[in-house]
C-alpha cells in the first residue's frame, strides 16, 4: 500500500477536527494502527473500515470515492504499465491483502481466503 492512501486519510481526518485515537477508537483499532496506516507502513485493506470511516468522518460521496480510489494505488502499481483489467486489479488487490497477512502472522487466514478465491474463480 502506498503511502497516498494515508495522506488522503489523515487530510480528511484532521479536516474533520478528529484525532487519530478517537478515529482509533471508533473503528475499535489502536491509534499506532492508525498512524501507520497513515505513514503508509500498513495497509488499509478492508473495504468495510474504509465505509466506516466515511461514516465518522461524515464524507462526502466525493470524499469516499477519494478515499477508495487511494485505497488501491499499491495494487494499481503491480499492473504493468498501470493499465489493468477490471479482474487483474482485483487480482493485484488480493495479493496485496496476501502480502498483508503474511507479514502479520496470518498463515491459517490467508490458506482460508486463497482457498475460497480458488473456488471463487472456479466457478
Amino acid at each position: 500500500m502506498t503511502a497516498s492512501f494515508g495522506l488522503t486519510l489523515r487530510r480528511l481526518r484532521e479536516s474533520r477536527g478528529i484525532t487519530q485515537k478517537a478515529l482509533a477508537t471508533r473503528l475499535g483499532v489502536c491509534a499506532q494502527y492508525v498512524s501507520a496506516v497513515e505513514t503508509g507502513s500498513k495497509p488499509f485493506l478492508s473495504a468495510a473500515r474504509v465505509a466506516r470511516v466515511g461514516s465518522i468522518l461524515k464524507l462526502t460521496e466525493c470524499e469516499i470515492g477519494e478515499l477508495q480510489t487511494s485505497q488501491f494505488d499499491g495494487a494499481r502499481k503491480l499492473a504493468v504499465g498501470g493499465r489493468c483489467s477490471t479482474r487483474q486489479f482485483e487480482f493485484a488487490a488480493f495479493v496485496a491483502q496476501c502480502a498483508h497477512r503474511l507479514r502479520e502472522g496470518k498463515i491459517a487466514d490467508l490458506e482460508s481466503r486463497i482457498r475460497k478465491s480458488l473456488v471463487t474463480s472456479s466457478r
